[in-house]
């Protein structure tokens, strides 16, 4: 009798100016190419808790969501239905962050993401009562385990769901991947397990009709999930001893994600100089993916500069002029700052602590252009929220220099043209005593 788990279990891996700071210009994407996740980075087994965070924390009027991460296990799915059975609130989004594992129970927990018409997400919930370990230490996995909501912040930033992770994801209704997040995809290694002795032959041949079962149960399940056939067709293209990174273009072109503009809240970012940043990423007219990026800069506790770059390939327009508006504000122009630094323009405009008050308060910011091509000239822009934008520049300014003050010149001192300038209470002319008074007789 055979018992198969078929399973893509992660392998271990190998592997300017003052007042104008210096500018990283679109983070580089990471390579499609790149090294399995490492399991032991992650919780032994999968899993689901409930975290809360400040307003906002995942997304407009949102605070509350479900966390699923770590290792999956072959007991996973059942964990995941009692929790989902006891936890009403179906509107709550799913945030992964896993290195994969076994793939039947991440189709199972797909299934019951689809039955529950799930919103599912890729970010990394770091739980407040474990910022002193390592987020996956026994204390902290206690903490997680605990039937509580507990304390936590949203990271999507370098978040990963990877390998068999994947099929949980694409069980979810809505599935979003923010631009600094990825999914990681690769080819499933078979795992035989017999309690007979088989022949090298046989042991061949059972693992040929498992890889045939699990390929069709694969395709059943995507395509019930409304994924594009070459999904699988990519994932049998990587080994399973590496992983590829889907682009923006691959997570649209395979109905992962089909948003044509995605963002990121504005988050502080302490290395190498704190500052603002907010990514995002535009789809173009001819289905290509543009990378966007926003750095807000503080000089002093009251102003600094905001730089905006984005990519910008052979053929594209350049920008000639840019601004920034917020609602019914004067747009604020841009200057250039390295116009074309490699694939990328970047421009820059300074503000007041009283233009980030306008912006916070904004709903949307819109950020525009004219470009010109070929003698052409043509309008290009984008409109960005300003969630966190209001945080993000209070803890902001809490490590900005304070505005230096600088007193005002002295008045100059103009010198008398003749004389002495006596006051005019004095005296002009002074009574000398009569010296006869003072000779001996």
């Amino acid at each position: 009798m055979f018992a198969a788990s078929f399973s893509p279990q992660p392998a271990s891996a190998g592997t300017a100016d003052a007042d104008l700071p210096p500018l990283s210009p679109l983070t580089p994407p990471p390579e499609p190419t790149i090294a399995v996740p490492t399991a032991s980075n992650y919780a032994p087994t999968l899993l689901i808790y409930l975290a809360r965070g400040p307003a906002d924390a995942c997304g407009a009027g949102c605070d509350r969501w479900i966390a699923i991460e770590g290792n999956i296990d072959r007991a996973a799915a059942v964990r995941v239905s009692a929790f989902l059975r006891e936890t009403k609130d179906t509107r709550l989004p799913i945030y992964f962050q896993s290195p994969g594992g076994e793939v039947e129970p991440s189709l199972e927990i797909g299934r019951l993401l689809r039955n529950r018409k799930a919103i599912g997400r890729v970010g990394k919930t770091v739980a407040a009562l474990c910022s002193g370990g390592t987020q996956i230490d026994e204390a902290c996995l206690r903490i997680k385990a605990g039937s509580n909501a507990i304390d936590a912040k949203l990271v999507t930033e370098n978040a990963m769901c990877s390998s068999a992770c994947v099929y949980m994801l694409l069980g979810a209704t809505a599935r979003e991947v923010a631009p600094d997040a990825g999914l990681g995809v690769h080819d499933s290694k078979m795992f035989l397990r017999s309690k007979q002795q088989l022949t090298k032959q046989e042991r061949d041949q059972a693992l040929e009709r498992m890889m045939v079962r699990g390929r069709r149960e694969l395709a059943s399940f995507t395509s019930a999930m409304g994924i594009d056939a070459g999904l699988l067709e990519l994932i049998r293209s990587v080994p399973f001893e590496k992983a590829h990174l889907l682009t923006r273009s691959e997570l649209y072109r395979f109905g992962i994600d089909r948003r044509s503009f995605v963002q990121t809240p504005w988050n502080v970012v302490m290395l190498p100089k704190a500052h603002l940043r907010k990514k995002a990423v535009i789809r173009n007219a001819d289905g290509t993916f543009v990378p966007l990026e926003w750095q807000l800069h503080c000089t002093t506790q009251v102003r600094g500069n905001l730089m905006f770059a984005r990519e910008i390939g052979a053929g594209s327009a350049r920008a000639t002029q840019m601004t920034l508006q917020a609602e019914a504000d004067q747009p604020k122009a841009f200057s250039a700052f390295l116009p074309i630094l490699g694939k990328v323009e970047a421009w820059h405009v300074s503000f007041s602590e009283a233009d980030v008050t306008r912006w916070a308060a904004a709903p949307v910011l819109k950020t525009a252009a004219n470009t010109t091509k070929d003698g052409n000239v043509a309008q290009w822009g984008v409109d960005i929220d300003t969630l966190g934008l209001d945080e993000g520049w209070k803890l902001l300014t809490a490590v900005c220099p304070r505005e230096r003050v600088v007193p005002p010149p002295p008045k100059p001192v103009t010198a008398p043209a003749t004389g002495f300038n006596l006051p005019s209470n004095r005296p002009k002319t002074i009574d000398w005593p009569d010296p006869q008074k003072y000779i001996s007789r």
